[in-house]
């Protein structure tokens, strides 16, 4: 691939400022932004990407991401619980694939954590709540309505 026609365009440009550190820990409203399978690098594992989008506050634009990995059956006690905050039921885990577009756009309530071991750092977040009400004829099925989620 020749590149040389963009050049001088990149001569040009400035790399944009803005704030590139990591997010405090803390609370946050999201925006299910993307949501994706994949597969990790070393093992080949499966693994369901998350981007979440910072709706409020002076983190709002940016980006937290949760990954789900399904290595183990303590991973999938955790992807099952994101899933339920997320208002999705399945019957068998092979259901994700078709129904990911489902988790678009669901707004949650998110707590971002770092925890220190040894000389790593790691990064968690946490489903803690939907903010979205599910809407009419699209619930889960999974029992009644629970009043703190409609809109009015």
């Amino acid at each position: 691939m020749d590149l040389s026609r963009y050049d001088a365009e990149y001569a040009a440009a400035e790399a944009p400022t803005g704030n590139y550190d990591e997010l405090p820990d803390g609370t946050y409203h999201v925006l299910v932004h993307t949501v994706e399978l994949g597969s990790t690098r070393e093992a080949g594992d499966p693994i369901l990407k998350w981007q979440l989008e910072v709706q409020t506050g002076p983190q709002a634009g940016r980006f937290l991401f949760r990954n789900n990995l399904f290595a183990t059956p303590n991973n999938l006690k955790f992807l099952k619980k994101d899933l339920a905050v997320c208002g999705m039921t399945l019957t068998k885990l092979s259901e994700l694939e078709d129904r990911l577009e489902e988790l678009l756009d669901i707004e949650l309530e998110v707590k971002k954590t770092t925890d220190k071991k040894g000389d790593k750092t790691y990064s968690n977040v946490y489903f803690q709540k939907r903010l979205t009400p599910v809407a009419a004829g699209k619930g889960n099925g999974s029992g009644p309505l629970n009043p703190d989620d409609l809109p009015f």
